[in-house]
C-alpha cells in the first residue's frame, strides 16, 4: 500500500519537474490596448481596454505552442509584448503605428 502511494506522489511531482514557467507581459506607453493570448489550456483569451503594464504567468509543458498580441486602441504611445520562458526574455517585439498590432508566437 506504501509502495503504491508513493509511486503515485513520485509521478504526480515528476510530471510537474518538465513544466516551464511562461510570463506574458505587455508594457509600453499607449494608453488603453486590447490583449489576445493562449492560455495555460490552449484557449485563447481577449482582455479589452486594458491599462498597461500588463502580465499573466502560468506553467506549461514542452512544445506547446504559445502566442501574444496587443494592439493599440489609440494613435499615440507604443505598445511592447514580451514572452519569457524560465525567467528569460524569449520572444518581445514593439510597435509604435497608429493602431499597431505587436505579436510574437512560438512553441516552448
Amino acid at each position: 500500500m506504501f509502495a503504491g502511494v508513493l509511486m503515485i506522489f513520485m509521478l504526480t511531482s515528476c510530471k510537474d519537474l518538465f513544466l516551464i514557467d511562461i510570463k506574458y507581459e505587455v508594457t509600453g506607453t499607449a494608453n488603453s490596448v486590447d490583449i489576445s493570448y493562449q492560455n495555460k489550456f490552449g484557449s485563447i483569451e481577449t482582455e479589452k481596454d486594458v491599462t498597461l503594464p500588463w502580465s499573466y504567468e502560468f506553467k506549461v509543458q514542452e512544445n506547446q505552442y504559445l502566442v501574444l498580441s496587443a494592439t493599440k486602441n489609440v494613435i499615440e504611445g507604443s505598445v511592447k509584448v514580451t514572452i519569457y520562458k524560465k525567467g528569460d526574455e524569449w520572444k518581445t517585439r514593439t510597435k509604435v503605428d497608429d493602431f499597431a498590432t505587436a505579436t510574437v508566437t512560438g512553441s516552448t
